[in-house]
């Protein structure tokens, strides 16, 4: 082997080791959850008395609500000679939030948000993302779709989770029927598309890019509501620390949760 090859075969072999350690850096630098959102998860089978039950899947933490089934006063008469029978009719009003996480930011993070709004009375599906990163894989939210088909579903998601749900939007039109943006904007137009959307912005976020949002604004579908929260900051839709670049928020996580919550549900049940 002359030494030339050899020379080569160091640099390429150099070349390969800074990579596998760059990529292994990369994949563990990411927003992990506090200790509030994992208690949630580890005290899974305290819940009952909320009306929400928690299943965890490789793909996603799915919050269901037990009590989905409305009985209306409809009647259904049939007459037989003298007799009159009268039944009730049942039906079935489930609707859901399939949510895509914040870029680099741990999945688990969103549990508490997650939980609040489904003992609202909704399903809530937080999608679990490769490498934390929600625009790797934009259709995934057709696995929840496709598995619990009885439930009329909304996407959404925080930062580049809303920009991902946008572009799942953008190509599936017919499987959503409302996208929820939070500190996020479109990176498809959706204009066009017969979709209710919802825009949810911190007036102290520090990681939004402003000047692409207010570029972005003919891009939201044409029904779209523009939420802002006064005070509240990029990190505080989710339960991992501070966010670098972000402005620190004048309410606690706990006001802009309970805001949030709030305006998402005032949001689903006008859908």
């Amino acid at each position: 082997m002359s030494k030339k090859i050899k020379i080569g075969i160091i640099i390429i072999a150099a070349i390969l080791a800074i990579v596998a350690i760059s990529s292994i850096i990369y994949i563990n630098d990411y927003y992990r959850p506090m200790p509030y959102a994992t208690e949630i998860l580890a005290n899974n089978n305290n819940l009952s008395s909320n009306n929400v039950s928690i299943t965890e899947t490789d793909n996603y933490i799915y919050f269901e609500y037990k009590e989905k089934v409305n009985i209306t006063n409809t009647t259904n008469t049939t007459n037989t000679g003298n007799t009159t029978n009268t039944s009730n009719k049942q039906i079935n009003t489930k609707k859901g939030l399939i949510f895509y996480p914040g870029g680099k930011v741990a999945y688990e993070s969103y549990v508490p948000f997650a939980k609040k709004l489904s003992e609202r009375g909704y399903d809530v599906a937080i999608v679990k993302m490769p490498l934390n990163l929600a625009i790797i894989d934009t259709n995934k939210a057709n696995i929840i779709i496709e598995k619990h088909n009885d439930v009329e579903w909304i996407i959404g998601g925080h930062s580049l989770g809303g920009t991902a749900a946008s572009i799942f939007v953008h190509n599936n039109p017919e499987k959503a029927k409302g996208i929820v943006f939070l500190a996020s904007y479109p990176n498809e137009n959706l204009s066009s598309i017969n979709i209710k959307g919802l825009s949810i912005v911190g007036t102290r976020d520090g990681v939004l890019d402003k000047k692409s949002f207010d570029e972005s604004i003919s891009k939201f579908p044409k029904n779209t509501t523009f939420e802002i929260i006064n005070g509240g900051n990029h990190g505080y839709f989710g339960y991992y620390g501070f966010q670098e670049g972000d402005n620190n928020a004048t309410i606690s996580r706990e006001k802009q949760e309970e805001e949030t919550v709030n305006i998402i549900d005032k949001f689903l049940e006008s859908i």
